[in-house]
């Protein structure tokens, strides 16, 4: 015979071990969740940094390009100068070489 006593410890029992078996799903529901975001992240972060090195790439060759011009600029502007003086312009490489010669001797 089942005491009333006893019929509610039965009962106390199970529902723990219903309780337990409900926290145990839903813990391992949220690591489910937390590993999908934690994914989603990740990838958010990869397209976000894939992105911004694109956007350096492309200013970099901007900058790559304006320099290269800029360079072709003073180059043409000192083999004009150069053939309009070219008697200055080897007196003042001359010059620029005596210096280094004198400074790099001591």
């Amino acid at each position: 015979m089942v005491s009333a006593q006893s019929g509610t410890s039965i009962s106390k029992w199970a529902n723990g071990k219903d309780h337990k078996f409900a926290t145990e799903s839903a813990v391992k529901q949220d690591l489910r969740d937390a590993e999908e975001a934690a994914a989603k992240f990740s990838l958010a972060v990869r397209s976000s940094a894939t992105h911004f090195g694109e956007h350096v790439q492309q200013r970099m060759a901007a900058q790559a390009a304006r320099a290269a011009q800029k360079v072709h600029g003073a180059r043409t502007k000192a083999e004009d100068r150069v053939r309009k003086r070219p008697l200055f312009s080897i007196g003042i490489a001359l010059a620029a070489g005596v210096l280094i010669g004198v400074l790099t001797r001591r």
